[in-house]
């Protein structure tokens, strides 16, 4: 099912007929009219768009305000009395406002599937009860990737926009677009019965390049798979954090829990913080040693802390729910006993 926003300019009497087709279609249409000097509602990223209007003026804001507001841009579809609109470059598409209905939901259909297949894949599906949206998030952290969740639950949509691993942004039913995007995210726990898809989307060249420069080296798995499973844990758990705290507070308590920590555990030296809140590795023979005592009594710590700021996300029994996917190997190697010991109590 495609996900449409259909826009018109006041008084335009084709609109109406435009949204029914799409939803005959068994499209999923939001429709809002645009007044002059007045964008479109925040909304959530959609598949298509489609303008109507009877002036190829009005249809040019329209076009140019959808093309701002909406995340992507998706691609938009003018429909119009005139046949001036062929000429716009804003228009991936241009139909007329006397062709069939039928004809209408097939090109909107057929640019929305071409623009899904050229943006993005899913990658995954499941039940958000199953795994749980904090789980979720810190398996995506823990890959770095670059995607959106979408989530549906009942007539109910949300996505989350995330960005090598660190949620940035989030748009839900039911939570107005002037309030914070984390309040959007927040929201998604109480949805029930709430499926999910995670969709890749590929990064431009030189943002996947900047991104790529700024995350800590990687290291051999035959070399020091440990190492970097503790890195990962420890990132999985900050990522955690940052869609709540922000980077700068996440990174401070990073630091102030490491100082803490490290009182009784020297071995943490080999550890290092970024200042967007990212752990690497400076050390592969000294932390070693670190692992799993050492890491896990930071993690432990670092959760206090954050309990601090906000208590009801970050109790201890949370950290094997974020770990998500990450639990599974840190039982394989044995590091469970130690990581959650008394976390779950």
């Amino acid at each position: 099912m495609f996900d449409i926003v259909v826009s018109s300019a006041p008084a335009t009497p084709f609109a109406h007929r435009v949204a029914a087709a799409l939803r005959e279609a068994r499209m999923r249409v939001v429709t809002c009219e645009i007044a002059p000097n007045r964008p479109p509602p925040d909304a959530l990223r959609v598949d298509a768009a489609v303008a109507c209007a009877q002036s190829p003026a009005a249809l040019l804001d329209i076009a140019r305000s959808l093309r701002a507001v909406l995340d992507g841009p998706p691609p938009v579809i003018g429909v119009s009395s005139s046949r001036a609109i062929f000429a716009m470059a804003e228009l991936s598409g241009a139909l007329a406002d006397d062709v069939p209905s039928s004809v209408i939901a097939a090109q909107v259909q057929r640019l929305a599937a071409q623009a899904e297949r050229q943006r993005s894949r899913v990658i995954l599906r499941g039940e958000l009860d199953d795994v749980g949206l904090d789980g979720l998030l810190a398996s995506l952290a823990s890959r770095s990737r670059t995607c959106f969740i979408r989530v549906r639950a009942g007539a109910l949509r949300a996505e989350v926009t995330v960005d090598a691993g660190r949620p940035i942004h989030a748009r839900a039913d039911g939570v107005r677009p002037s309030e914070h995007w984390t309040d959007a995210l927040a929201s998604l726990g109480a949805w029930q019965g709430a499926s999910f898809e995670v969709i890749a989307s590929e990064a431009g060249g030189a943002q996947r390049g900047e991104r790529e420069s700024q995350r800590p080296p990687a290291f051999p798995v035959d070399d020091a798979a440990d190492v970097a499973l503790a890195a990962a844990v420890v990132n999985a758990c900050a990522a955690y954090a940052r869609a709540w705290l922000g980077p700068p507070m996440t990174s401070r308590l990073l630091a102030s829990s490491w100082i803490t920590a490290r009182e009784h555990h020297s071995a943490l030296d080999a550890f290092a913080i970024s200042g967007d809140a990212l752990v690497s590795v400076a050390q592969i023979d000294r932390a070693r040693s670190a692992i799993p005592q050492a890491v896990a009594a930071w993690i432990v710590a670092f959760f206090d802390a954050a309990g601090e700021k906000v208590p009801s996300r970050f109790q201890r029994r949370r950290i094997r729910e974020v770990l998500g996917g990450l639990t599974r190997l840190v039982e394989q190697v044995g590091w469970a006993s130690v990581l959650f010991e008394g976390v779950e109590r």
